[in-house]
């Protein structure tokens, strides 16, 4: 199961372990991994190449932990009318209007989870259905 983080990640988990006091190198190393929305030429990064190319393949995506927005959806190619693919999301935390309008950007064609849960109670009940 791929799982591809596009904006980066603090650290391969359990190496580096995620705690409120790290050292000041660990903290400028994860710094410089993190990349965010405005940067220029993300979509020429490596994971969004990645990310690009699986969803060029068909079949199920499901964001967890998503923001939605339409600059990152528009750069993975996600707001084309015929992506071929099924595209489920978590939503926690998300106000129903923010979930009305990422509803209109998929033009309906995504499976928003309204129960608002935390990205492992989602999948604890994905899996048991």
């Amino acid at each position: 199961l791929p799982i591809i983080h596009l904006h980066g990640i603090l650290g391969d988990y359990p190496d580096i372990p995620y705690k409120m006091h790290i050292p000041i190198s660990s903290l400028k190393h994860a710094a410089a991994e993190l990349r965010i929305t405005s940067d220029e030429n993300l979509e020429k990064s490596n994971q969004y190449q990645s990310a690009r190319n699986l969803l060029s393949l068909g079949g199920d995506v499901v964001f967890l932990g998503f923001g939605y927005h339409s600059r990152v959806l528009d750069r993975l190619g996600l707001l084309e009318k015929d992506r071929g693919i099924r595209i489920m999301g978590t939503a926690y935390d998300i106000p129903v209007w923010r979930r009305d309008e990422i509803r209109l950007l998929f033009k309906s064609g995504i499976i928003l989870d309204d129960r608002n849960l935390k990205v492992h109670q989602y999948l604890e009940r994905i899996m048991r259905s």
